[in-house]
């Protein structure tokens, strides 16, 4: 027997509604989504209450744009974009972890690798990517060359994307940048490669652009539920995303 210490560490879901009325309530205060200030003091509240993390849940698209029966009544479409938002919390806290949503199945991986790493960056190590692949066709009509691709597709592009992030996030070390006046160096070339990443959704040179992160890399963080969202996360992620009913669909869960 050990008397070790078991440590449980909280985080906040915001920026997401299980009630799409929610919004109606008297108390509910609708400039959240885009106040800024709204959400640095629900951030300094959360951080001064010892939360391990802040996580905004996020789309690419307003939903059911394309339905006038339930658009103009349901919330959502007013929201900032999250590492954008993140980013200026990140400069009124200290120690709350900094969390957000990025789809992998419109955008390209070199994009969130660098948004990613500048959060990380800008916190000073404090940075999570909720990877996705995407849950709506909302999200990919909003891209020309993309559709809404079955489920088994847009996990295995998923994994791949994530895999070009994390080679480019190690493209770069530390100490990549020395900005040596006296010998003319603003980079060690040594510290910095190409990572030529050739696969079947995506070709991508490398080297990413930006500075190493401090903590290694920012962490990955994956919500899937399906079997095919179970594998993902059971290989890249450090934080699992559920929500179960029952104690015995939770533990299920945790033990798979």
């Amino acid at each position: 027997m050990t008397n070790s210490k078991r440590q449980m560490k909280l985080g906040a879901f915001c920026g997401g509604s299980y009630h799409q009325a929610g919004w109606r309530h008297p108390d509910a205060d609708n400039a959240f989504g885009h106040d800024i200030n709204k959400w640095i003091g629900l951030a300094e509240r959360l951080e001064a209450a010892k939360f391990d993390m802040m996580f905004i849940a996020d789309t690419a698209s307003p939903s059911d744009a394309e339905n006038p029966s339930v658009f103009p009544y349901v919330s959502g479409g007013d929201n900032l974009e999250p590492m954008t938002l993140l980013s200026a919390v990140s400069a009124r806290t200290t120690h709350l972890g900094l969390a957000a949503t990025i789809a992998t199945s419109y955008r390209p991986p070199y994009d969130a690798a660098r948004e990613v790493l500048s959060l990380d960056r800008v916190s000073g190590g404090r940075a999570g990517w909720n990877v996705v692949t995407g849950i709506s066709p909302d999200d990919g009509a909003q891209y020309a060359d993309q559709n809404f691709p079955p489920q088994e597709e847009r996990y295995a592009r998923g994994e791949e994307f994530v895999d070009v992030v994390l080679k480019l996030w190690s493209s770069i070390e530390a100490g990549s940048y020395p900005h040596n006046k006296e010998e003319g160096n603003y980079k060690d070339a040594s510290k910095i490669r190409l990572i030529h990443h050739e696969g079947k959704y995506y070709r991508v040179r490398g080297p990413l652009k930006g500075i190493a992160s401090d903590q290694g890399r920012p962490l990955l963080i994956q919500a899937g539920q399906s079997p095919e969202g179970r594998a993902m996360a059971s290989r890249i992620a450090e934080v699992i995303f559920t929500a179960q009913s029952t104690f015995d669909q939770a533990k299920a869960f945790r033990d798979d």
